[in-house]
């Protein structure tokens, strides 16, 4: 079965709702026309908004393109007089009598309910039905047709030709809704109900169809049962002539309201271009308004990456110049501890030098002594002024030399002094030479 799963055929459409009915008195400024015919039958001439583009109880889903139609097809508004008119029955019974046959129709952009519908003119000509009208019980309506495609709103299946996907209208799935979308409309009747799917669905007025302009002078039309003899005395005649008269003005007013329509169908498309020129201006100065955010997005993100960027290199400056505070204090304590090397240097090289100012005054004194002892000096004073003007060097190169001689004999005269008397006695001594070794021993050995 290729809609396995659903109990009915979704081709077929009834747009009425089970719930308990609650039947409100017709709205204010509601009318109906009444008629009669040649035979006396009275009949009404109803307004009836049949259906609105948009969603019903049901969850069906009416576009307002489907709802116009095509005259081709036959579709849409088209089929409510083609290729018969379409009868006014009760609960979609097509079993029962019908109250009436749909008179005309026609696609409006403008209804009572502020969305694009279909508005239909029947003629009720079933007694009770009048009377239910005129008394308010028979107020609101539901469409019967049927359609070619009924798309899911979940999952995109055409459901009549592709088969049931599974997914039932008023489920709701991951939060969203079903509904069923609707392709082209065949309508097959019109019923009166008392919960209608579309709560817009009723009689609006009589005798004219509805526009912006003509909705604040709505008129009812009524007709008078007086009647008037023809020339020729015959009442039937005169009925007749004045039933075409009246038929005649009612459509002379669906011609201009139809005129009307258009002309605001035309004025409305203008409205609709204009609104896509905004809209495109909008998408335009939206994209724009992305591309500068984004823009600017990547400006704030370059920037908390330099902003980071400087402040690692903060970091890096604090870390420089803690370090180079303490490179400072050590270099500061090297520059005292090499302040204090110099100042002991200065003090070294100043003992130093009067040190090597003693040696050579030592080692002039040492050699003026053994030269003396040597004999090769008997000036003292002569031999040291002439041994200070030579350098150290020299001067141990001359003790190196004197070491190498023998000295002569040396022979010492000693007065003694006799006691008591006191009378001095002359001794004359020779000493044996002593060798320059032992010279240097006597003068730089132990005493």
């Amino acid at each position: 079965m290729k809609y396995k799963g659903l109990d009915f055929d979704p081709r077929i459409i009834s747009e009425s709702s089970v719930v308990k009915p609650i039947v409100p008195d017709l709205p204010n400024g509601v009318k109906v026309q009444e008629m009669t015919t040649e035979n006396g039958v009275k009949y009404l001439l109803p307004r009836i908004e049949a259906i609105h583009a948009g969603t019903t109880r049901n969850n069906t889903r009416y576009l307002a393109d489907k709802l116009k139609g095509h005259e081709e097809l036959k579709s849409g508004v088209f089929s409510w007089t083609h290729p018969y008119p379409k009868p006014i029955i009760y609960n979609h019974d097509v079993e029962t009598e019908a109250t009436g046959r749909v008179h005309s129709a026609a696609f409006s952009e403008f209804t009572t309910a502020g969305r694009p519908g279909i508005i239909v003119v029947p003629k009720i000509s079933s007694p009770k039905a009048i009377q239910d009208i005129l008394d308010g019980r028979l107020l609101t309506v539901s469409i019967g047709a049927t359609t070619d495609s009924a798309v899911c709103t979940i999952c995109g299946t055409d459901i009549i030709n592709e088969g049931f996907c599974g997914h039932y209208r008023g489920e709701v799935y991951d939060g969203q809704t079903a509904e069923w979308v609707c392709g082209n409309l065949w309508f097959d009747e019109l019923s009166w109900v008392n919960v209608p799917a579309d709560q817009d669905a009723m009689i609006v007025d009589a005798g004219t169809m509805f526009s912006p302009t003509a909705s604040a002078n709505r008129e009812s039309i009524t007709t008078t049962s007086t009647v008037t003899e023809h020339t020729c005395g015959c009442k039937q005649h005169t009925q007749e002539r004045r039933d075409d008269k009246e038929m005649e003005e009612l459509q002379t007013q669906v011609e201009e309201l139809r005129t009307q329509v258009e002309a605001l169908t035309a004025e409305k498309e203008t409205l609709v271009q204009e609104k896509e020129t905004l809209v495109g201006e909008k998408e335009t100065a939206v994209s724009e308004r992305d591309a500068v955010t984004a823009e600017r997005d990547e400006l704030k993100t370059q920037l908390e990456a330099k902003t980071q960027e400087v402040e690692e290199a903060k970091t890096q400056v604090q870390e420089k110049e803690t370090a180079l505070a303490e490179k400072t204090t050590e270099l500061e304590a090297v520059q005292t501890e090499l302040s204090e090397v110099k100042e002991a240097r200065e003090q070294l090289v100043t003992a130093n030098t009067e040190l090597a100012a003693e040696v050579h005054e030592s080692t002039v004194q040492h050699i003026v002594g053994l030269r003396l002892a040597l004999g090769k000096e008997s000036d003292k004073e002569a031999a040291v002024a002439k041994l200070k003007e030579r350098s150290i060097e020299s001067l141990r190169d001359t003790l190196s030399d004197l070491a190498t001689e023998t000295p002569a004999p040396v022979t010492r005269t000693v007065e003694h002094v006799q006691m008591p008397n006191g009378n001095p006695t002359t001794t004359t001594q020779t000493t044996e030479s002593l060798s320059t070794e032992d010279v240097l021993k006597k003068l730089f050995g132990a005493k």
